[in-house]
């Protein structure tokens, strides 16, 4: 396992390529993870660091299947692992596992794998804007979204912080960032104007995305 000194100097290193990438050209970087899961808080670490750089998109999405192994996690939710499971068959991938942190929707990369994953967020393929608005309460999609596309919007947590007592991780503090607490479906829009219900989560993100485990085409992330 690196060090914290060494996951600074790495991301420190990225930071000048990562300037590419900008609201205009969002990267989304989707890490399953679980407090269950030992091998998880370096992946959980390198998300956030992630998080602080322009145009990054970082969301941490907490699966199921490790709270059978002692700790249950308070931030799981069968849809995170239905998600995850999604991306098994494009991606090319036999298992779910965590940490994984998916990159656009088209790469799988190990969430702990500092480098590979900053090589994989460098050379991410370019998804279009999208323009979330809180102020008017609307989502503006690109106009070129194609038939069958999927908008999920992810309303999020900004930091979580967790005693852990049980389990792979007891008598640890696990931090998170950009926990992503519920998701909504909105398969094949029928419009590129889509109205934001109100929500007492901290943020939103919006992904559009080619059928259910498919590519990105869009992204944007809004905080209030």
């Amino acid at each position: 396992m690196r060090t914290p000194l060494t996951l600074c100097a790495l991301l420190l290193c990225a930071t000048a390529q990562a300037q590419t990438h900008s609201a205009a050209n969002p990267v989304v970087v989707e890490l399953f993870t679980s407090e269950g899961c030992s091998s998880c808080p370096p992946a959980d670490a390198l998300l956030a660091a992630l998080a602080t750089q322009p145009g990054n998109i970082a969301l941490s999405e907490h699966v199921t299947y490790w709270d059978q192994f002692g700790w249950t996690d308070p931030y799981a939710s069968p849809s995170f692992t239905d998600r995850q499971e999604a991306y098994k068959f494009p991606l090319g991938l036999s298992n779910a596992f965590t940490p994984q942190m998916v990159i656009q929707g088209q790469k799988s990369v190990t969430g702990s794998d500092y480098r590979n994953v900053l090589e994989a967020v460098e050379n991410a393929p370019a998804v279009a804007p999208v323009t979330i608005t809180l102020g008017t309460g609307l989502i503006t999609l690109p106009d070129e979204v194609p038939e069958g596309a999927t908008v999920w919007l992810m309303y999020l947590q900004r930091t979580g912080q967790t005693q852990v007592t049980r389990g792979e991780n007891a008598d640890r503090t696990l931090n998170h960032s950009n926990i992503v607490r519920r998701v909504v479906a909105y398969p094949d829009p029928s419009s590129t104007v889509l109205p934001i219900q109100p929500f007492a989560e901290d943020g939103l993100a919006v992904l559009v995305q080619k059928g259910e485990g498919g590519p990105l085409l869009a992204a944007g992330l809004a905080w209030r």
